[in-house]
Order: structure tokens, then C-alpha cells, then sequence
């Protein structure tokens, strides 16, 4: 059967990893905001059989809590960006990309003295396919905006499922 639309859904899950070890799950996003340029981004790197392009690379925090469109471009506040370049096959490795069956997965660990001073507030994360500006593939929103500090963590794996 050949389809003629390329189907993306996204699932987003957050945890805070607490000074003392403890981790605590604050968010789970589930929705279908995918940017334009991003589903165009898929169906060329689906299309290339050398595979020699990368969907996404960097997973960006943001402190804008502007609603997600299709059409963003860029996080509203950019306030860091961390590269996806470890080599993953399980999901454990952090800072990795690494994929199961029709899902693509991003997996970030973010320590929050590794950001900036004092307390940090994401209110926007983002998947983007440089280590400045590139190209926006998916934007999401937090259901609160997410606060950690110090040594605390955020430990984020963004899943992307193409069907």
C-alpha cells in the first residue's frame, strides 16, 4: 500500500533528577506539532536510501511559552543547546540519538550548573538539526514551565514517530 502522507506524532517525556538521585517525572507531551520544515526535513531523509542526511542533531531549552505552531522557525528565547552525538542502540546513552522501529528518539541529560547560574526556567524545548540557528523540526511547550537549579537535572527523551 503506498501512502501519500507522511504521518508524524511526537511524545515528549521530562524528569527531574534531584540533588539527592531521586527522579521524579514532571511532564509527558503528546501531541502532533511537528513544524513544517521539519515534516519536510523526514520525508527527505526517509527518501535518501544512503542515509547520508541527519533528521535532527541538537536539543535546544527556551524560556518563551508562546503556544506551538507548525510554522515556528526558531524557539521563542533560546537560552541553550546541547549536541545529540553520542552513539546509542538502548536509550541510556545521554546526549544521543537512537531509534526503535518507526520512532526516532532524542535522549538529553541537562545539568542546571551547566546552563547558568542560579535557578533555570524552561518553559519551550526544541529539536533542531545544527549547533546554531538550522532548521526547527519540532517545538514543544511544557504543561508548566519546568524549574531546576544547581546540581538538579532534566532528563529529557523526545521520541518523533513516523507512520
Amino acid at each position: 500500500m503506498i501512502r501519500d502522507k507522511l504521518s508524524l506524532r511526537v511524545l515528549c517525556t521530562i524528569t527531574k533528577v534531584h540533588k539527592d538521585g531521586t527522579r521524579e517525572l514532571v511532564d509527558v507531551i503528546a501531541n502532533d506539532i511537528v513544524t513544517t520544515v521539519g515534516k519536510n526535513r523526514a520525508a527527505s531523509q526517509l527518501a535518501n536510501s544512503l542515509n547520508t542526511k541527519t533528521w535532527f542533531t541538537h536539543l535546544a531549552l527556551g524560556t518563551n511559552t508562546d503556544a506551538e505552531s507548525t510554522e515556528d522557525l526558531a524557539l521563542g528565547a533560546e537560552s541553550y543547546r546541547v549536541a545529540l552525538d553520542g552513539v546509542a542502540g538502548d536509550g541510556l546513552t545521554p546526549n544521543s540519538i537512537y531509534a526503535v522501529s518507526e520512532t526516532v528518539f532524542g535522549h538529553a541529560v541537562i545539568q542546571a550548573d551547566s546552563v547558568g547560574a542560579g535557578d533555570i526556567t524552561v518553559g519551550e524545548l526544541g529539536l533542531l538539526d545544527a549547533s546554531s540557528t538550522g532548521n526547527l523540526i519540532c517545538r514543544q511547550v511544557p504543561n508548566e514551565a519546568l524549574e531546576f537549579s544547581g546540581t538538579e537535572q532534566l532528563d529529557i527523551e523526545w521520541g518523533v514517530i513516523v507512520n
